[in-house]
């Protein structure tokens, strides 16, 4: 065996005849040396195609088949079997790939100077299923309070894929955070009325084959119905219509039995009790249901049964008793009113007492009075205190009221309708100091106490 390198080389024979050794020709061998390709790593072809076919151009394989060899020294040959490779027949410039399946190609390196210098390879083509780009419709919910909801996750992996399988899916937040797999029964949105999701769509034979594409989540903003608490209907009245603001597709008013009373947007309410009402609206393909619920109440018309009171005393009061009705107000001058039944600190005197209805169901009078006396006045002539008399006995036409001084000296028998005592005894002024009085009541009760002259 005689090595030679790639090129042309020149070798020489010498021929001998056997009889006689030096009589020999000499003859030129020229030696060719073809280079032989060398195989490279190539690659499998992997393509993505959303029409469940494709044809591949193997000649945009050829550069890598080739690496950094002449293309004007080797010839590079596409065949669709191991067999025909080896035959060297048929070859191919294109193959077509269904979706989903892989196919092997068969390729031969050669010489274009001698076609027996070659070598062979394979490598693989596979056409992953694109996907079918949809877009998804935006999702909505109802509001829980302040613009968050739950989302019904099962909703999701058909709002993306439609009816299209083989496919797997990843959903992220707005700020790129991957949501877990499987995907909870129910999503609340993190930004408050609307949040987009956004979805990665990869085959599932070939990951780096995928599609993305986003929805928004939104929030059905919750519609008030403004209704009270409580409402009142005097005894009077037969029934109360309520007809709240608000514009709903259903209404469902309900008693305290869960009967339904009506189905429009009026309820016309007799008895007192508790009811309800569901409303519902529909937006963004989404029905949404509030439900209130308030309470009747019948008011009775007021009526006074007593009015307890101390008189005569540093702490005089009213207390002003009723009966049946809880929801009254009460006043002693019937301007001022106030939820207690309770008037402290009271000069003695003549009192109408009122108990009124806050709703309008009428009022309840009362006449009641309290008998007391100044404590002191001073008989100065400016306008103020200038007289001492009873009060609370104005009506009591046969009283007398008898003035005395410390030492039981009579000054004064006056009637209890008058103005009362000016502090004088025979038109002289009496001096500052304490007197004493006696009042005989129509009733044969006598009230005896002091009180203050002051100058």
């Amino acid at each position: 065996m005689y090595d030679i390198n790639v090129g042309e080389q020149s070798i020489y024979a010498r021929i001998f005849y056997k009889s006689y050794s030096g009589c020999y020709d000499t003859s030129e061998i020229k030696l060719r040396g073809i280079e032989a390709p060398v195989l490279q790593v190539v690659e499998d072809w992997k393509l993505c195609d959303p029409g469940g076919s494709f044809f591949f151009d193997l000649s945009e394989k050829t550069a890598e088949v080739l690496g950094d060899q002449d293309s004007n020294l080797f010839l590079v040959s596409y065949f669709e079997s191991a067999q025909e490779e080896q035959e060297n027949k048929n070859p191919l410039s294109s193959m077509q790939v269904n979706a989903n399946l892989v196919q092997s190609v068969y390729f031969r390196i050669q010489n274009r100077q001698r076609a027996s210098c070659f070598q062979t390879g394979n490598f693989e083509l596979q056409l992953g299923s694109g996907f079918i780009s949809l877009t998804p419709e935006n999702l909505a919910t109802c509001d829980e309070g302040d613009g968050y909801g739950r989302f019904d996750t099962s909703l999701w992996l058909p709002n993306v894929l439609g009816d299209q399988t083989g496919f797997k899916v990843s959903f992220f937040t707005e700020n790129g955070s991957i949501l877990p797999t499987p995907l909870p029964d129910y999503y609340r949105n993190s930004n408050a009325n609307t949040e987009r999701i956004f979805a990665r769509v990869e085959n599932q034979l070939e990951p780096l084959c995928f599609s993305e594409t986003s929805f928004e989540l939104m929030i059905n903003k919750k519609q008030e119905l403004l209704l009270q608490d409580n409402y009142n209907l005097c005894v009077l009245e037969p029934f109360l219509i309520l007809s709240p603001a608000g514009v709903f597709d259903t209404w469902e008013w309900q008693d305290s039995s869960g009967k339904v009373i009506s189905n429009t947007a009026e309820v016309s309410l007799t008895a007192a009790g508790n009811y309800s009402v569901r409303v519902s609206t529909s937006e963004n393909g989404v029905s949404c249901e509030n439900s209130y619920a308030f309470t009747l109440i019948r008011s009775q018309i007021p009526a006074i049964t007593e009015v307890k009171n101390q008189e005569w005393s540093s702490s005089n009061y009213l207390e002003i008793m009723e009966g049946g009705d809880p929801d009254l107000e009460y006043s002693i001058d019937g301007v001022n009113f106030q939820d207690s039944n309770y008037f402290g600190n009271l000069p003695g005197g003549i009192y109408s007492v009122f108990a009124r209805d806050k709703m309008g169901c009428g009022m309840a009078i009362y006449e009641v009075t309290l008998i007391d006396y100044p404590k002191y006045f001073t008989p100065n002539n400016d306008g103020y205190h200038d007289h001492w008399q009873i009060k609370g006995v104005a009506t009591q036409t046969q009283s007398r009221v008898l003035i005395f001084d410390r030492y039981g000296k009579l000054l004064k028998d006056m009637s209890s309708l008058g103005q009362g005592w000016d502090g004088t005894f025979n038109g002289k002024t009496m001096p500052a100091d304490d007197y004493w009085f006696s009042i005989t009541l129509e009733d044969g009760k006598i009230l005896k106490e002091h009180f203050s002259l002051i100058r």
